[in-house]
């Protein structure tokens, strides 16, 4: 129950400041939306506390996602933004389980304004980093036996944005997510390891 309002708790403050923050500090506000694919790699899997020697493969997925968020008008250069996404963490076996994930992560944007210009005051290239904690919402199936779990875990983003106009442009990332959750399917403790590559592209707007 701790985790549950955890999970609900700390996005809901982390919109919050990002609501009323843009108006203390007349912040460059932003939005972006992308798709692209998850990656899974194989890692192991726990069962009712040990752990397999073999590791589970998975299957490859589509992502999407957005964020929305500000950069800080007198340090241009550092943010916040709040980013959910959704994407799948399959097993890639007969009748294996299939997995949704929502991860809610609350992001320190770190970008460096490059070809900065009058009509692109903060960089017409601007090379990104975001990185913090997700707040994860996963759900398992396997035949007719399925379970939910919500857990803390790990988002970072590494990209590039162009910007077209002064308000519209286009991104490119690399982004990698780690959360383990734990399921309890037909009687047995089951704690797999979510550690996921993504690669997506994207439109960015910023205000």
């Amino acid at each position: 129950m701790r985790c549950r309002r955890s999970f609900l708790i700390a996005p809901l403050l982390l919109l919050s400041a990002l609501v009323l923050a843009p108006v203390l500090t007349f912040a460059e506000i932003f939005g972006d939306v992308y798709g692209g694919v998850a990656m899974p790699m194989d890692t192991q899997t726990t069962f009712d506390g040990v752990k397999l020697g073999e590791k589970s493969p998975y299957k490859d997925s589509f992502v999407f996602g957005g964020r929305v968020g500000y950069y800080f008008e007198r340090a241009s250069w550092v943010g916040l933004a709040l980013d959910a996404s959704y994407f799948k963490a399959d097993i890639n076996l007969s009748n294996g389980a299939e997995h949704d994930v929502i991860p809610v992560s609350a992001l320190l944007m770190v970008r460096a304004p490059l070809g900065a210009t009058a009509e692109f005051p903060h960089g017409r290239v601007q090379p990104y980093l975001g990185i913090g904690p997700s707040f994860v919402y996963s759900q398992s199936d396997i035949g007719t036996t399925d379970d939910t779990s919500f857990n803390i875990g790990f988002d970072v983003h590494l990209g590039l944005t162009y910007m077209f106009t002064r308000n519209i442009g286009i991104l490119g990332e690399y982004r990698f997510t780690y959360v383990k959750p734990s399921y309890e399917l037909n009687g047995v403790a089951v704690e797999p390891n979510f550690s996921v590559n993504h690669l997506a592209l994207g439109i960015a707007l910023r205000f």
